[in-house]
């Protein structure tokens, strides 16, 4: 009788298989972490809830728990909190100002029509960026806003090769930026340029 020779019983598992392992392993530790914490996401605490006799009112105040551990890069710690719980990843500044993206504009100067290409940045009241005039990138400057007008300056060379300085004022309108550019050049005349940005 001739014997076989029996290759190994286990099978082998390919990459995917082992990630998809890894994944369902997981989800099981964070399923028992949320099973083992449950009392803490569903319990009300009487001290959140302002009495109905006191204003016939129920509000419900976040517990200093939640308040003093939210500053700097680390999670929120949450305890002994009731109802929902709503957690924002991001900073304050994170509603988008209409200002900010990539906006172009053709530009009519002294020197003939061009297309000038904007980069603008927004945080808080504070603009960064870069302008694009003709190839020759500025970064803007004493970026601002002040109410719905955007404000800064850049640095460049003019028309006939001389420093420049340019201010612009921006004004928001619907899905547009209108320009008025106040240009200051030592060797040409001061000029006043209008022009509508778009996205």
């Amino acid at each position: 009788m001739r014997q076989r020779h029996k290759t190994s019983d286990s099978p082998k598992t390919s990459p995917t298989v082992q990630v998809v392992i890894a994944i369902i392993g997981a989800l099981a530790v964070l399923g028992a972490a949320l099973i083992a914490n449950w009392d803490k996401l569903t319990s009300r605490r009487a001290s959140n809830t302002i009495s109905s006799a006191a204003g016939r009112a129920a509000t419900t105040a976040a517990p200093p728990s939640v308040v003093a551990h939210t500053q700097g890069p680390q999670s929120p710690v949450v305890s002994e909190v009731g109802g929902n719980v709503t957690i924002n990843v991001g900073t304050s500044d994170s509603t988008s100002s209409p200002f900010e993206g990539y906006w172009e504009a053709r530009v009519d100067d002294i020197d003939g029509e061009y297309l000038s290409g904007m980069e603008i940045h927004v945080s808080g009241t504070v603009v960064s960026g870069l302008v694009d005039l003709k190839g020759q990138r500025s970064t803007l400057r004493d970026g601002k806003i002040t109410g719905q007008e955007l404000h800064f300056t850049t640095h460049g060379t003019g028309p006939q090769g001389e420093a420049e300085i340019r201010r612009y004022r921006g004004i928001v309108d619907s899905n547009a930026i209108r320009f008025t550019v106040e240009i200051d050049a030592p060797a040409s005349k001061h000029r006043t340029l209008n022009f509508t940005a778009t996205r």
